[in-house]
């Protein structure tokens, strides 16, 4: 009987684990058919390319803008050169190009900029005539005035060379043009005395008909459209399930990590509060990011009992409470400093994660495998986006999403749920095993009662008549009285639930 018991629960995890495959091949199907939707194609172009690595010029005049959008990064990490000339520690106008007082720019490397406070930025492009461009672009870090074609287009913030009339902001804008000649000069003032990551590094500039760009800039608000609905969506779901049952702690932090990583849309607390400071939402930006991670850490480990070992989590939970109370200080020493070795420490804590999740998998457990799923690809988008973090470079990005671990969010989202669905499962298994047990208790007891009743009073009567020839019979007669009643109290037993029946399934 025992053998055919694990010979079923090894058939039923089995099934369980293809289930879960064909969960992950439906959530790519979706992804992959997202993905796919209408859209522009991007060609990606350096100085090498260009043909040019003196002067930033640009020559897109065979260029196909009919179907494609041409972008141009502000730093060229592979060859590890900028793609822009730049001036440091200067702020010049068109006309100080036309009357030539910036002299020779110089192309810095990445390094180069860490330390420089305020720059000028240009590069040239040779563009056909006739046609109406669009430049989308994030703001330099960490404001900006751009001239297109010796134009002021706008500014974000106010970038000068001084910290008293410097304002710092970031957005992410599109810039319309039409050139009247081949050649445009593109120049961005730039200037940054708050950040600490970085200094003045040029931005990565998306060029192409202005019908294209509008088209990309639709797609791009889609996805975060779209991301942004999962995690609220998910947060409200998952929320609304702690409070039908309280003792589900993990599930409250699940829904706060959904908040705090919807919250890191830049575009929402600016929609919400147009009028923000920088300064308050820099900080609000780092906070939250903090309080992410640990609280999906905490999550982790509530609903994986034993997989983390809890003097990691403790220790991790006290690196993000000194790292928190840093940011009270100025924004280029939490940015900087803090902020570089907090970066580490998840780097760490993230590898630690994934490896305890990897060795678990060893059980064949269904919620394991949907575990290492998950945290592997949050796990892999929360690393890129250190790496972006730290000015290394990224291995992937997804169409106009400046964090990345949005996206794997999201992903992690799906597992959990169906994590969810497979702990319903088990628990409306349990509760139908437990009521066909009772229903058979039950059953017996209907059955069997009546006539142990019949043999306990056959036997009482016999006990009343006067019968001394026979005392073994007696002592027969009393050990079945005896037997008889304590079946009839195991009955009684039967009749009543296990305890905590009522109590449904809790957490792992």
């Amino acid at each position: 009987m025992a053998k055919d018991d694990s010979v079923q629960g090894a058939a039923k995890s089995r099934r369980e684990i293809y289930f879960v495959m064909a969960f992950f091949l439906l959530i790519l199907a979706v992804w992959g058919g997202l993905s796919m939707a209408a859209g522009v194609e991007t060609a990606y172009m350096s100085k090498q390319d260009a043909g040019s690595s003196a002067a930033s010029v640009y020559d897109l005049r065979a260029f196909d803008f009919e179907r494609m959008v041409q972008v141009i990064e502000g730093e060229d990490y592979e060859r590890g050169w900028g793609n822009w000339e730049s001036w440091p520690q200067s702020l010049y106008a068109p006309r100080d190009f036309a009357a030539g007082v910036p002299g020779e720019g110089q192309s810095s490397q990445s390094l180069d900029y860490t330390e420089i406070q305020y720059a000028t930025h240009k590069l040239t492009l040779l563009l056909p005539v006739g046609k109406t461009y669009g430049m989308s672009m994030k703001t330099a870090v960490y404001s900006q005035r751009l001239f297109i074609g010796g134009q002021e287009i706008g500014s974000v913030g106010n970038p000068a060379a001084s910290m008293d009339e410097f304002v710092p902001n970031t957005y992410d804008r599109t810039y319309f043009f039409t050139p009247q000649t081949e050649e445009v000069e593109v120049i961005i003032q730039a200037a940054n005395f708050t950040h600490g990551k970085r200094g003045c590094n040029p931005p990565n500039i998306s060029l192409g008909y202005a019908e294209n760009i509008s088209a990309m800039d639709r797609k791009t608000s889609f996805f975060n459209a779209l991301i942004l609905s999962c995690l609220l969506t998910s947060f409200l779901y998952h929320f609304s399930l702690f409070l039908m049952n309280r003792r589900r702690t993990a599930t409250l932090l699940f829904s706060f990590s959904c908040l705090a990583l919807a919250l890191m849309d830049k575009k929402l607390l600016f929609h919400f509060f147009p009028g923000i400071s920088w300064y308050f939402h820099i900080r609000f930006e780092y906070v939250v990011n903090a309080l992410m991670f640990t609280s999906l850490m905490w999550f982790m480990y509530k609903q994986f009992p034993k997989l983390l070992h809890k003097p990691v989590v403790y220790g991790f939970s006290a690196v993000t409470a000194v790292y928190i109370l840093s940011i009270a200080a100025d924004t280029r020493f939490f940015t900087g400093v803090t902020g570089k070795y907090y970066a580490d420490a998840a780097v760490v804590m993230i590898v630690y994660i994934v490896l305890r999740f990897a060795l678990s998998l060893r059980s064949g457990n269904p919620q394991n495998i949907l575990g290492f799923a998950g945290v592997l690809v949050l796990g892999v988008c929360g690393i890129n986006d250190i790496l972006d973090y730290r000015n290394i470079g990224v291995l992937f990005s997804f169409t106009g999403q400046m964090f990345t671990i949005q996206v794997g969010m999201v992903f992690f989202v799906f597992c959990y749920s169906l994590l969810i669905a497979i702990e319903y499962a088990e628990s409306k298994r349990n509760e139908e095993a437990l009521t066909a047990k009772t229903d058979f208790y039950r059953r017996m007891s209907h059955n069997m009662r009546t006539p142990l009743t019949k043999i306990s009073t056959n036997i009482q009567i016999a006990n009343r008549q006067e019968q001394t020839d026979h005392e073994r019979l007696t002592k027969s007669q009393d050990e079945i009285m005896r037997m008889a009643d304590m079946i009839d109290d195991a009955l009684d037993d039967g009749d009543r639930p296990p305890r905590g029946a009522e109590s449904g399934a809790g957490e792992q």
